[in-house]
């Protein structure tokens, strides 16, 4: 199984050197999109603002990022008054 990096890319830069194995590069976006959930999560339950430009880059094992996921794609909703 493909493995992945995702390197988050926020107040600094951490790069993920472990990886973890993903069937495909599906399968691996949703996992960084379930990583940037929980650090979403963890912000607002610690009272902290979420910067909505931070980002997590996908990598593949030949060093292609292969998707590039900002904190800011995964609100929707709309504003009531």
């Amino acid at each position: 199984m493909p493995q992945y990096y995702m390197h988050l890319f926020n107040d600094e830069i951490l790069r993920d050197q472990s990886g973890a194995s993903f069937p495909d590069e599906q399968a691996a976006r949703e996992g960084a999109i379930r990583a940037i959930s929980e650090l979403i999560a963890e912000h607002i339950v610690a009272g902290q603002p979420v910067d909505l430009s931070n980002r997590i880059e996908v990598e593949d094992d030949r060093g292609d990022v292969v998707e590039t996921i900002k904190f800011g794609e995964l609100f929707r909703g709309t504003a009531s008054a």
